[in-house]
């Protein structure tokens, strides 16, 4: 973030779902070396929008109004390793990205061979069903069923 942005970060906010683990929260601490600050209220999908409505009839006029929105009860998570050994760990995680990359290319270019094999015999069984259709004048023939 800091390389798109253009400015040092002195903080990162968290929420969702794997902000839940502190485990993961303190790990990610560790890996970018500044403090982590994860919220109690950690779903903040509806205070988002309950924002821009609040914004939209004019509860609110400006966003310094919300700086303490949902600040209270708060943890933050600070870097508990030196610059040396989280730099380390920091190039094995961007390996293991590396690594990963190309896998989805791959997958989705099989799932597309297979898609285009299915349309194939659907098409197969379609002009069959057709053909048959045109040769018994497309009448079946109804069997009585006795019950």
């Amino acid at each position: 973030m800091e390389k798109d942005s253009g400015h040092k970060l002195a903080e990162l906010k968290v929420d969702g779902g794997m902000s839940n683990s502190a485990l993961c929260m303190q790990t990610q601490a560790d890996l970018v070396s500044i403090p982590i600050v994860r919220p109690k209220m950690r779903e903040t999908t509806a205070l988002g929008a309950a924002i821009a409505a609040g914004f939209a009839v004019e509860v609110w006029k400006s966003f310094d109004e919300l700086r303490e929105v949902n600040t209270a009860g708060q943890t933050t998570f600070e870097p508990k390793m030196g610059a040396k050994e989280s730099g380390r760990m920091f190039k094995r995680w961007e390996r293991a990205v590396a690594m990963c990359k190309g896998w989805l290319a791959e997958y989705e270019a099989e799932e597309e061979e297979l898609r285009e094999e299915e349309a194939r015999e659907d098409e197969i069984e379609g002009k069959e069903k057709a053909k048959e259709e045109e040769e018994g004048g497309g009448v079946g023939v109804k069997e009585d069923v006795k019950v």
